[in-house]
């Protein structure tokens, strides 16, 4: 199912990698750290992870973040990333991670330079193979004041994390390796580019054990960051031939199968192969916008081309095949805020969430032919382990939502017929939390703040005014204005009496308000326009009425009203033989009066019972433990009635058994 993700507060993310449950684990910056977010094949974000370093303020600055998953179905995944921030430093290493399911960290390997790293860190670098071993490599851009860049060095990693292998591999000219692909017969065949002002690029076939087997030069065609593999064995590459960005598939004995190149004008920045064996790119035009096409493995005919975004210059920063012909893509956006997405587009190309997608007519590919040459290769082993933990893992703060990649801004809202002065007026745009900004025209409001998707705003006077809205997302923009017609409060009346005195033992109803107004609401937060009080009580009593477009307010002032003497009741006569019919003794009063005690008296004037103060008379005819015997009783109840004042009742009981 095509699904998009926007992330904020993330850049520079290029660690993606499809996890064997067919989810995905994607990677980016986040100042000093790395952010982790495991996502469904549907889109769902399971979680997010901040791998920081464990002392706060180190000197850290990461190159491409490269992630694979575990093949033995746990869901764990390995990262590999640079660490270091200058050329010079000590400790400017590589780092490999081992993270369990859920993003934390099982072990952590550091692998060390054979001099020093550069500034730069390509390639599809890290590759694990179905036996546990898993494979990283690290090579810089080329530059002739600088050699020691240009290394290919190879790392063999074993499923606890030691290092086993540390190889680097020379040539007479400078070799940098720039990735890593999986062979037949768990070989591994490792790519890259040769010398600094040469167009050259190899092929170097290593054994499990990364002892090399066969080594091509390709004159003219040097191989780029992304490679892939078919289900027949045969690997796909990016390179540029000469000036120009081209792609070929090649057999795994490094005879190329077919070449092509691109136009001056488009540059390629991703490749992979997909599930039904196709290639997917990501592209470039000259104009900085980026999108995807689907090309035939064996006839390099277009299957789709469509631009994914018009407006935003996004990024397109890594690819992963998905399931059944899709692919997932992730992008950053580099015009300064720190936005990432990542969103996947199916065997068709159609788009995730209804997004709208712009077919692009690809241009005309043109074969080349790619003539490999023999080269050798030696290579000597260093062993320099380093043994330092450095990083920890945390809960991530991201914003997430679900936006299209291609957003075209829309600053449509909509105004009521007329406004009451002094209600508050909700206005909502379309697509607000997928665009960049807001800018509001709100004459005559009291409103400030005007950057926003969603606001309220008051208009306290009546007259009609302009309301202008301009919604931007990157470079694209929309306007739209109305008129507000904003009313003077209707003189509405919701009670037909101000004061009303009631009776302190009888409930207290009302019904008011009026039709067209869809909230009623009283101050104590109670909600309806008819209410009962039960018991009532007095007091100020506010009711509120509001629709969309007015509010209206009335007040009710209750008063109790002299109703005669308290009502107090007390029969003079129970039989407490547990027969269920007149076991218990119990003072009957109306509503409003407060018990404050009552007592019962033998003939002798000895205490049977005796009520806490504001709880129900009623006794039982037992003295403690001792049921009292049959006889005459004499009992005295206190209260404080509805007005304050406290009175007193007496009289005698018989207790029959």
């Amino acid at each position: 199912m095509p699904f998009s993700v926007k992330i904020s507060a993330m850049e520079g993310a290029d660690g993606l990698a499809m996890i064997p449950d067919k989810g995905y684990v994607w990677a980016g910056v986040q100042g000093a750290c790395i952010s982790l977010i495991r996502v469904s094949s549907d889109g769902e974000v399971l979680w997010t992870k901040s791998v920081c370093p464990a002392v706060p303020g180190q000197d850290i600055s990461f190159g491409s973040l490269h992630i694979a998953p575990n093949p033995d179905g746990s869901g764990s995944f390995f990262v590999l990333f640079r660490k270091g921030a200058f050329v010079s430093a000590p400790d400017n290493y590589l780092i490999m991670l081992h993270l369990d399911a859920q993003g934390n960290i099982l072990w952590e390997t550091a692998l060390p330079p054979q001099k020093r790293y550069g500034p730069f860190s390509t390639g599809s670098q890290l590759l694990v193979q179905p036996d546990g071993k898993i494979w990283a490599a690290h090579g810089m851009g080329f530059t002739d004041a600088f050699p020691d860049y240009n290394q290919a060095l190879v790392y063999q990693v074993d499923p606890n994390g030691t290092t086993v292998m540390r190889r680097l591999f020379l040539t007479e000219d400078q070799a940098v390796i720039n990735g890593l692909v999986a062979g037949l017969a768990e070989t591994i065949i490792g790519y890259g580019a040769l010398g600094f002002a040469i167009n050259d690029g190899f092929l170097l076939h290593l054994d499990a054990f990364g002892n090399p087997l066969q080594a091509s030069r390709f004159p003219g065609f040097y191989f780029l960051k992304d490679g892939g593999a078919f289900s027949n064995g045969d690997l796909a590459f990016m390179g540029k031939f000469g000036n120009r960005f081209a792609f070929t598939r090649i057999h795994p004995d490094g005879t190329p199968v077919w070449a092509f190149e691109l136009p001056d004008s488009i540059k390629l920045v991703n490749l992979r192969v997909s599930s039904d064996d196709h290639l997917v790119l990501a592209l470039r035009k000259g104009n900085q916008r980026y999108w995807l096409a689907k090309v035939d493995g064996e006839s390099v005919e277009m299957k789709w081309s469509n631009q994914v975004e018009d407006c935003t210059f996004y990024k397109t920063t890594a690819l992963s095949a998905g399931q059944n012909g899709s692919v997932c893509v992730a992008q950053t956006n580099y015009s300064g805020d720190l936005l990432s997405r990542l969103f996947s587009v199916g065997d068709s190309g159609e788009p995730g969430l209804s997004c709208p997608f712009w077919p692009v007519e690809l241009p005309a590919l043109k074969a080349i032919s790619l003539n490999p040459l023999p080269l050798n290769f030696t290579s000597s082993d260093f062993q320099n382990p380093i043994d330092e933990q450095i990083f920890t893992t945390s809960p991530a703060t991201l914003v997430i939502s679900s936006c299209c990649p291609s957003v075209l801004p829309s600053a449509i809202f909509d105004l009521p017929d007329y406004l009451c002065a002094g209600s508050t007026l909700q206005l909502q745009t379309t697509d607000g939390a997928c665009l960049d900004d807001w800018n509001w025209t709100l004459q005559g409001s009291n409103q400030t703040q005007f950057n926003q998707a969603h606001i309220q705003a008051v208009w306290d006077f009546p007259g009609h005014y302009l309301i202008r809205l301009e919604a931007y997302h990157g470079t694209c923009s929309s306007v739209y204005e109305d008129t507000l017609s904003v009313v003077e409060i209707p003189d509405l009346t919701l009670f037909s009496s101000r004061d009303t005195f009631i009776c302190p033992d009888k409930p207290f109803s009302i019904q008011a308000g009026l039709s067209g107004y869809e909230e009623w609401i009283w101050q104590d937060g109670q909600e309806g326009s008819n209410r009962v009080w039960d018991p009532p009580q007095e007091g100020i009593w506010t009711l509120t009425g509001k629709n969309p477009d007015c509010q209206i307010t009335d007040s009710l002032e209750i008063k109790f009203a002299d109703c005669g003497p308290a009502q107090v009741f007390a029969p003079n006569v129970f039989t407490p033989n547990d027969d269920g019919i007149n076991d218990a003794w119990e003072v009957y009063t109306q509503s409003g009066v407060f018990p404050l005690y009552c007592r019962v008296y033998d003939r002798w004037g000895n205490l049977c019972y005796a009520s806490a103060e504001g709880m129900p008379a009623q006794w039982n005819g037992f003295t403690g433990r001792t049921a009292a015997p049959s006889g005459v009783y004499v009992w005295t109840f206190r209260y404080r009635t509805y007005t304050g004042a406290e009175e007193q009742r007496s009289g005698d009981l018989l207790l029959l058994r």
